[in-house]
């Protein structure tokens, strides 16, 4: 790990934090609500990787909003798009999502059903985008890790609790909570080895080890 004033950037916490988005808009794909939510997860993986390199990045936050608006702008409209054959001229798709959207829009304002599934996609997809984004910019840039576990472990209980009668995906709530727990104890512990650092203590390699196979045999037992 690499550490600075406002940087932190550590690949098993990238890892965990990426496993942990995965595995909450897994949970909402299998709940079947309308076609296509497999889109979703391009969305989610790909934001979690712009906000994780973005917060490790040495942009300050100016160039860091401005780059985070750019991607956004980029890749939502591009994952709506890919509804329509490619053969499709660029600026025709982005009309037809554009009119389908302001339709879907008009129909909810007015309180009448949406049956376009367009306008759930780019809802939640929205949602799911900006619950990678920033708190992954938030774990590689000042090791917060409860902010990057607590978004999309939010949204995951929510999707569980309106998918009823199906209480045996529950194991998909476990898993999360013990990948959102590891990672809670790997940042703690980059924290206090920075400290132990800092104050000149030394650490023998094999401890690093023990205490992370310490937290996640605490986290698998929390679970069970």
């Amino acid at each position: 790990m690499e550490k600075s004033p406002s940087r932190w950037w550590d690949l098993p916490s990238a890892a965990l934090f990426m496993l942990s988005i995965l595995v909450s808009v897994w949970r909402l794909t299998i709940t079947g609500w309308t076609d296509n939510l497999g889109y979703i997860i391009n969305l989610a993986a790909a934001a979690a990787i712009v906000g994780l390199a973005l917060g490790a990045s040495r942009f300050k936050k100016r160039g860091v909003r401005w780059l985070a608006m750019g991607y956004t702008l980029v890749f939502l409209p591009r994952q709506l798009i890919a509804f329509y054959d490619n053969d499709i001229y660029l600026g025709e798709r982005l009309a037809s999502v554009g009119g389908r959207l302001l339709v879907s829009i008009g129909e909810f304002a007015a309180n009448q059903p949406v049956k376009d599934p367009l306008f759930f996609i780019a809802l939640i997809g929205t949602l799911y985008w900006f619950i990678a984004l920033i708190p992954g910019y938030q774990l590689a840039r000042h090791n917060n890790t409860l902010a990057a576990i607590l978004p999309a472990g939010l949204a995951m209980l929510v999707i569980h609790q309106f998918d009823r009668g199906e209480t045996d995906r529950i194991y998909l709530i476990a898993i999360y909570f013990f990948v959102a727990l590891t990672l809670l104890g790997r940042g703690k512990y980059l924290r206090d080895r920075a400290g132990w650092n800092q104050r000149g203590v030394h650490l023998a390699p094999e401890n690093g080890s023990d205490l992370n196979m310490g937290t996640l045999v605490g986290a698998a037992a929390l679970i069970l």
